[in-house]
């Protein structure tokens, strides 16, 4: 009977064992030298210039008469708006196309723009007038697409490459900014002033210094099904002097893969992100994401389902770097998106552990069974010869 009992405690820690090792928190990779941001902040050009000088644009657009004086396609109206399109222009002068003070519907469709300092400016237009789609911009390092105080604008499918800002919109709430390829840009999304509730949707991002930068740029974006591939710095939601912080965002089946500093920076608050898939990120540091909010919840609270990490070893959560102390207690064992990266040989390490832990399981028990048996049984017999 002692064996009995010894062999069941003995038992009981095996269990208890195997349970703490699948369940406990890992620490992921050591850490390495952090990473910095200000001197790259201190050297980008930041100038939000606005022109009112016909002289300084090749096609100067001021108001609704304008659009009637170039004789472009269309009437205005929401079903026909006026058409800028199939336009080659090349420029040395600052604005390719400048529209300003607009209250009609206007398309800007299937141009080519090279201009010095923005391919296209839009400032001061009548909420949800304006669309911008299927579009190449490129200027001198500068601006592709830049739109100030234009609510619900959309730009869509557009490709924008070598600019210092691919796309940069302020004051423009409820913007979409949806299905374009950015790339050899320094940053390829960027909000600076108050434009909440916008979306930016299914975006290819490669090869870029900076991916997606909300700064003083209000809260409630939804940044959804992005696809982030080799740039150096991914997104980043930050908190400048004003007071339209980037909280509140959903950040949800986004591809970021081979970003050089962290995937995901968060500086803000009571933000979400789930159903992402972190790929080889930040291979210098412990995480590929930085939280230094506060109440960003990093999984799908009703689902119970987070992200993918690509080095996180197989059990528990995986912790993610920052003063906040986030981390991920559900964590994928597959990514969410086809992926560029082989999957680590330590993934398939550990699926065969855990597969061996699960088949184990029925085992430990079977054997567990028959051994007691076998005990119990040889206990009986000891029994009756002593009797």
């Amino acid at each position: 009977m002692i064996q009995i009992q010894r062999f069941k405690s003995h038992l009981v820690l095996i269990c208890l064992f195997i349970f703490i090792l699948c369940f406990t928190k890992s620490e992921g990779f050591p850490l390495s030298q952090e990473h910095s941001m200000q001197n790259y902040l201190k050297d980008i050009n930041l100038n939000t210039k606005y022109s009112s000088d016909p002289s300084d644009c090749f096609m100067f657009i001021n108001s609704d008469q304008d659009l009637i004086n170039y004789s472009f396609p269309g009437s205005g109206s929401e079903n026909d708006p006026y058409r800028i399109e199939n336009l080659v222009i090349s420029t040395t002068k600052d604005y390719g196309i400048y529209l300003e003070n607009t209250t009609k519907y206007v398309l800007i469709q299937n141009c080519y723009i090279y201009a010095h300092y923005r391919a296209i400016e839009i400032y001061n237009t009548t909420e949800n007038t304006i669309t911008i789609t299927n579009n190449t911009c490129t200027s001198d390092n500068y601006f592709g697409i830049f739109i100030g105080k234009s609510p619900y604008i959309k730009i869509l499918k557009n490709v924008i490459y070598n600019c210092e800002q691919a796309i940069e919109f302020n004051d423009c709430p409820f913007a979409l900014v949806a299905n374009n390829t950015l790339f050899d840009n320094i940053c390829c999304i960027r909000v600076e002033y108050r434009s909440p509730y916008s979306r930016i949707l299914e975006n290819n991002i490669t090869n870029n210094y900076e991916v997606i930068w909300l700064a003083n740029s209000g809260g409630y974006f939804l940044i959804k099904d992005n696809l982030i591939v080799n740039n150096n710095f991914g997104i980043l939601l930050t908190i400048t002097p004003g007071p339209y912080y980037p909280d509140s965002c959903s950040i949800i089946y986004n591809l970021i893969e081979g970003t050089k500093w962290y995937g995901l920076l968060i500086d803000s608050n009571d933000n979400t992100i789930f159903h992402n898939s972190f790929v080889n990120n930040h291979l210098e540091g412990k995480s590929q994401a930085k939280d230094d909010g506060l109440n960003n919840v990093w999984y799908n609270e009703s689902l119970r389902e987070g992200n993918y990490w690509s080095d996180w070893w197989g059990f528990g959560s995986y912790k993610v770097d920052g003063s906040a102390k986030s981390y991920d207690p559900y964590p994928s064992e597959l990514p969410f998106h086809a992926i560029n990266t082989p999957i680590p040989k330590v993934f398939i390490g550990r699926v065969i552990l855990r597969l061996s832990i699960g088949l184990g399981y029925p085992a430990l028990i079977i054997i567990s069974f028959l051994i007691v048996k076998r005990l119990k049984k040889k206990e009986i017999t000891t029994n009756i010869i002593n009797e």
